[in-house]
């Protein structure tokens, strides 16, 4: 019995499916992240809907809050000063 197949479509077709997978896996965990991300005006999650990659790049999608804030909110560290310049050691406090 002999075997013959075409190594670059199976190639093909294995990266689109692994494509394809990734973009869902991606919009679900920018879906997630932004289902705990602080509501003041949006601007943090409209960062993220606009900044974030919407399609692989060499298999990688990357996710972005693109604001001067998105770390310290992410990391929860309260920043001081106009406009806030300093990060200090005091835990964010949300009242919503």
């Amino acid at each position: 019995m002999r075997v013959t197949f075409n190594k670059a479509a199976v190639i093909a077709r294995i990266q689109a499916a692994n494509d394809r997978a990734l973009v869902d896996v991606a919009n679900q965990a920018l879906k997630d992240c932004n289902q705990y991300t602080p509501e003041d005006q949006g601007e943090l999650i409209r960062s993220s809907l606009t900044n974030s990659d919407r399609s692989p790049h060499d298999g990688v999608m990357t996710l972005r809050w693109a604001t001067p804030y998105a770390r310290y909110q992410y990391y929860g560290a309260a920043m001081e000063g106009r406009p806030p310049k300093k990060v200090t050691n005091r835990p964010l406090k949300y009242t919503k």
